[in-house]
Formats: structure tokens, C-alpha cells, sequence
């Protein structure tokens, strides 16, 4: 039997970066440290390598211990092409930890080096979902995961142990209802409807920046300004005061013009919206899954929340939360850690 193995486990998306150092005895894992730093890679590329410097110094691990990592972050504009990214990417990961072993996860759902990720960038692009689901199909064989995030959701099907997506890129996953393009945190309102009821007429909303969900569901009280981890639209501070005045700019209004009463409708009515647009793409993957409704939703992250919301608004009512202590919602670092676990010890 092996003695305790630590590895560090990595989600390195285009606005965040998550870690985590996780210990295992034989297969009890234990979190030692887990870290998310609000990253947007557009901004700064070149500061990515010191980014992860810093991440991983907080993290407190020694050189020899292993790295599993999950990329998301060449999708970001900071990139031409996503193979751009993923060849970027690489340098910062090579710059950052010279001296200790790197598994990059791909879309197998297997580990390659520097040189093999390299050779193949695209089967390392957005990976952190897989990885996600290849941990969960460990624990719960015939389920469907919902990771909602600040940006996206996931909604992966899972059957008989294995990942049955039809499809492993965006593009692909977004076609299929398997990717939402809807996150509880940075998503713009206008991409989920673009009018809302007032004073008996539908008012349609100004096509512009002025305000994300992350307001809507603070004002509501689902998510606290520790957790508004995004930057606000207008720049001003992360109260429930000045999320009301943001959204009542997304009418071409403010907070004299309509009541607190009137901008808590709008974004009670909204929040209902986004739990039918995710409610209308797991009905879909439930159809081509040929899953019923009494099959197990399991919801993590930032919106997990809405996601169990989502599930039960179409009938599903077996909804497990996917926990573990002090991880921040760090699922994908978490579950790449654990199967890069089991890759080194069938080596």
C-alpha cells in the first residue's frame, strides 16, 4: 500500500485560477489548502506565469509534489486561436513550476507531459468539465451533473459510470445543451431575455454593459459580495444599493425613477428566466440521455443554487450538492487531483 500522496490539482479559466492540495490515504482524500484568484487573462496575459507563482505559493506545496491541471483560459480574447492559447498557457505552467512534475488532462480523459500537450493543444483545451465528470461517475454511476459557474453551466450526463457526452468541444457541448453559455456571475441579462415587465408593459432593455446576474442575485440575497467575485459593471462597490441602481440602468432608469420595489421585481423576474434556460437545456439532455426524471441531479458550484432550482422546476427531486470542505467550489482542481491520483498509481 502507498504511503500518503499529496497532489495539487489546478482550473486555470480565463477569470479565475482554482487550487487545490489535497492529501490521500489509500482512497480517503483530505483538502489541505484550496485557493481561487480572480484572474482575467485578457487584461494581462504576461502576468499569468506570476500569477500561478503566487497561487501555488499559497497552496505551501514542495517541489516534488505532482501538478494535475485543467485549462478553460484559451477561449479568453486574449488569444488569436485557441491553439495560441493552449501553447501560452504551457510556457506559464513550464515558468511557474521549472521543477516539479505537470500533467496537463485531456479530452481521453488521460494525462500528457509538456511535450505530448504541445503536439496536441486542442485535445487540452476545455478540459475542466470532463474532469469534473470522469470524479463524479466514480461516485454516482448513473446521474446527471450541473456545474453552474459564474460564466457557464454544465449539465453532463452520466450513465452506467461512463461520460456520454455525444460531443467534447464548446462548440459541440453548446450545440447539444450539455454547455450553457449562462453563468449566476458575469452573464449580461441581455443574453437571457431582452425585455422585462413594467407597470403592466414590457420594457425593453438598453443593449449595453451596465449590469451582470452577480446583481441580480446579490439584490435577491442568494449570493453574498465575498462571493461577487467579478467586477462590477460600473465600477462602484458590491452592495445590494448599488446593484439595485446598476440594474435599473439596464432600463435606461434609475433609483428615482423606479421604486426598490419595482428593480426587486426585475430581478426576481430575471432570476426566474435563467432557472427556465437551464431548466430547457436539461430537459433536452435528459431526452437524448434517455433519462428519466427520477434520475439523480448532483449540483455544485457558485450556482448550485440555481442549478438545484433548475432541476426541480421540471420535476427532478433526487438533488444532491456536491461538497467538500474548504475547497471554494474548486470541483474541477479538486477532481483532477483525485484522477491524476489514480493515473500515478497505475503507473
Amino acid at each position: 500500500m502507498r504511503s500518503a500522496t499529496i497532489i495539487n490539482g489546478w482550473d486555470i479559466g480565463g477569470v479565475n485560477i482554482k487550487a487545490v492540495r489535497v492529501e490521500w490515504h489509500g482512497n480517503r482524500a483530505r483538502v489541505i489548502k484550496a485557493v481561487s484568484i480572480p484572474f482575467e487573462i485578457w487584461h494581462n496575459p504576461s502576468e499569468l506565469a506570476d500569477q500561478l507563482k503566487i497561487a501555488g505559493q499559497n497552496l505551501t506545496f514542495k517541489t516534488e509534489e505532482p501538478h494535475g491541471v485543467t485549462i478553460t483560459a484559451e477561449l479568453s480574447d486574449a488569444f488569436r486561436i485557441k491553439r495560441e492559447g493552449i501553447h501560452f498557457i504551457l510556457s506559464a505552467l513550464q515558468k511557474a513550476f521549472v521543477y516539479s512534475p505537470v500533467y496537463i488532462f485531456n479530452l481521453e480523459g488521460g494525462f500528457y507531459n509538456f511535450l505530448e500537450a504541445d503536439e496536441k493543444p486542442l485535445m487540452c483545451a476545455a478540459t475542466n468539465w470532463l474532469a469534473s465528470a470522469r470524479y463524479i461517475a466514480n461516485i454516482h454511476n448513473n446521474c446527471i451533473l450541473i456545474d453552474v459557474g459564474s460564466t457557464t453551466t454544465d449539465i453532463i450526463p452520466i450513465k452506467e459510470g461512463k461520460v456520454i457526452c455525444h460531443e467534447r468541444t464548446d462548440t459541440g457541448r453548446l450545440i447539444n445543451n450539455e454547455l450553457v453559455y449562462s453563468g449566476v456571475l458575469r452573464t449580461n441579462p441581455n443574453a437571457i431575455v431582452h425585455t422585462v415587465p413594467l407597470r403592466d408593459k414590457e420594457c425593453p432593455f438598453a443593449a449595453e454593459y451596465f449590469t451582470t446576474m452577480a446583481d441580480v442575485y446579490l439584490i435577491l440575497g442568494d449570493i453574498s459580495a465575498d462571493t461577487y467575485s467579478c467586477p462590477t459593471a460600473d465600477k462602484r462597490q458590491k452592495t445590494v444599493r448599488d446593484a439595485r441602481a446598476r440594474l435599473a440602468r439596464l432600463i435606461c432608469a434609475d433609483t428615482e425613477i423606479l421604486t426598490t420595489d419595482e428593480i426587486d421585481s426585475m430581478a426576481q423576474y430575471l432570476s426566474q428566466k435563467q432557472t427556465e434556460q437551464i431548466s430547457e437545456a436539461i430537459l433536452n439532455v435528459l431526452a437524448t440521455a434517455a433519462f428519466s426524471k427520477i434520475i439523480p441531479v448532483v449540483v455544485t458550484g457558485t450556482g448550485a443554487f440555481l442549478a438545484e432550482r433548475a432541476a426541480r422546476a421540471i420535476g427532478i427531486q433526487d438533488v444532491i450538492h456536491w461538497e467538500s470542505k474548504d475547497d471554494h467550489n474548486c470541483l474541477p482542481a479538486f477532481s483532477v487531483a483525485s484522477l491524476l491520483n489514480e493515473h500515478i498509481g497505475k503507473l
